[in-house]
């Protein structure tokens, strides 16, 4: 059963889906559906494999029936059996849309319609209407799809208990217009964000554009979600800074009106912009960047199921210890280890290359050398540590340094695999730092601003620190000629 759709599929679920499966395949549900009693029975063997399933000769059908003390045809019926109880639980878990109680309260009032209990049905309905009024974020786009759903249900059930004039069509009308209009401008969002499509890009967004801001202008309270992805997509098109400091004011105030996942996507556009300009140059938003980081750190807008990314985590790291933030990078790396580490190869090795880049900004040069000391797995990471090693012996004025700067050169030229942009990055980095470590650069303050521009205009590895530790010698020497 090794490679069954059946353990393809049970494979691929989480700690809290295998629970809540579990759940569902023992409800009453399916208690008198063909074969219950064998599903179940399979569903007990099989969840004590999971969630790997990697044991062939314990898995074998032969083994399974044997369990089961039935056949081997057995066994594959009731396994398409749980297979199909499977889908169907993925299938409720992932339904998109509104959310499941409220359309099982829709199917009670449609139940009371059609078995003509009208004292129970105005009771429901007067229920529903007061729970849609008393939303906490009435402007979202499954709030908007609900009222749409109970007011054009109620106002075709209604018919039968009362004028058709009492109820407001013009209001069900109102929620759907709503309701589409914010999925749309979600799906321009998406399309010009991800550019996924060389057909999209001809598009012309402006008269939607146009539409939606006469749309927010007849409003005498705009649509806050609206609102938001209207200045998402002007910024997408034109990224005005005027534009990001609007839009970022709105993101702000609204924030909590939000959904989850409109927060999140819109938080990725604010974070990718303040990216973009500070990667461009404008380092003046370190701090910027550093605080928006931390923000949708708390909020949770960053984490995957508890976990990060790679990019994020090392994007975290650097910036707060750039920032100086050196008490908040240990709680993090505490919170953070490697096991929470996603989408990289040999997360140990990451996570323990951005430990020594933290023991590096806090001064404990002996501790990160010997962290750079113990061997990396991954041949990426190897150059990463190497380039960390030289700052350490930089600062600790070792006699070594000379000869790693060769070594480092030559490692960077044989490793196969490396970005280009990134063996360029690491080639000029060890040129400016073999030029740092040259006495005669140290007493020439025109040489230092010489070599400072050069870092800021071509790619370099580590310009940061580069940059840092050319100040620090201008400084020194202001304060030795003093």
């Amino acid at each position: 059963m090794l490679n069954t759709p059946l353990l393809e599929t049970l494979r691929l679920l989480d700690k809290n889906e295998w629970q809540q499966l579990d759940r569902f395949v023992h409800s009453r549900f399916f208690a008198h559906t063909d074969n219950a009693s064998g599903v179940v029975a399979l569903f007990e063997i099989l969840k004590n494999h999971a969630p790997k399933f990697d044991d062939p000769e314990a898995l074998s059908r032969t083994k399974i029936a044997t369990a089961l003390g039935q056949s081997e045809q057995y066994v594959a019926k009731v396994g398409s059996g749980l297979h199909a109880v499977v889908r169907r639980f993925l299938g409720w878990a992932y339904q998109i849309g509104p959310s499941q109680d409220f359309q099982e309260q829709l199917g009670l009032l449609r139940f009371y319609h059609e078995k003509d209990l009208p004292i129970r049905f105005k009771s429901l309905a007067e229920k529903l209407q007061v729970q849609l009024n008393q939303e906490e974020h009435p402007t979202n786009r499954e709030h908007l799809f609900q009222q749409f759903q109970f007011n054009s249900h109620r106002s075709e059930w209604m018919q039968d208990y009362q004028p058709i004039q009492d109820i407001n069509l013009l209001q069900t009308l109102h929620y759907l217009d709503s309701y589409y209009l914010l999925q749309k401008a979600q799906i321009v969002f998406n399309l010009i964000l991800k550019n996924q499509n060389a057909a999209f890009q001809s598009i012309d967004y402006f008269p939607f554009l146009e539409y939606v801001k006469n749309i927010l202008a007849e409003q005498s309270e705009p649509n806050p979600l609206l609102q938001l992805y209207y200045e998402a997509i002007l910024l997408l098109l034109d990224q005005d800074d005027s534009n990001f400091e609007h839009f970022q004011a709105l993101l702000q105030q609204h924030h909590s009106s939000l959904a989850q996942y409109d927060y999140h996507s819109l938080s990725s556009l604010e974070r990718q912009i303040i990216l973009q300009k500070f990667n461009a140059g404008a380092i003046h938003l370190l701090k910027e960047v550093f605080s928006l980081y931390k923000r949708h750190l708390e909020h949770g807008l960053i984490q995957v199921e508890g976990k990060l990314t790679a990019t994020s985590f090392a994007n975290i790291v650097r910036y707060a210890c750039r920032c100086g933030e050196l008490k908040w990078v240990e709680h993090f790396l505490d919170q953070y280890q490697a096991e929470q580490l996603i989408g990289i190869n040999n997360p140990q090795d990451f996570y323990r290359l951005h430990f020594a880049y933290f023991l590096i900004a806090k001064g404990n040069l002996d501790e990160a050398e010997h962290n750079l000391s113990l061997d990396f797995e991954d041949s990426i990471r190897k150059v990463d540590a190497r380039c960390l090693e030289l700052m350490v012996l930089y600062q600790k004025q070792s006699s070594l340094l000379e000869y790693k700067i060769e070594s480092f050169r030559k490692l960077v030229r044989n490793t196969a695999g490396l970005p280009e942009i990134r063996r360029n990055g690491f080639h000029n980095f060890a040129l400016a730092i073999r030029k740092m470590s040259n006495p005669d650069l140290k007493r020439n303050d025109k040489r230092i601003d010489k070599l400072v521009a050069e870092i800021q205009n071509t790619p370099t590895s580590e310009s940061f620190w580069l940059i840092e530790q050319l100040k620090q010698l201008k400084s020194h020497r202001g304060q030795v000629s003093h």
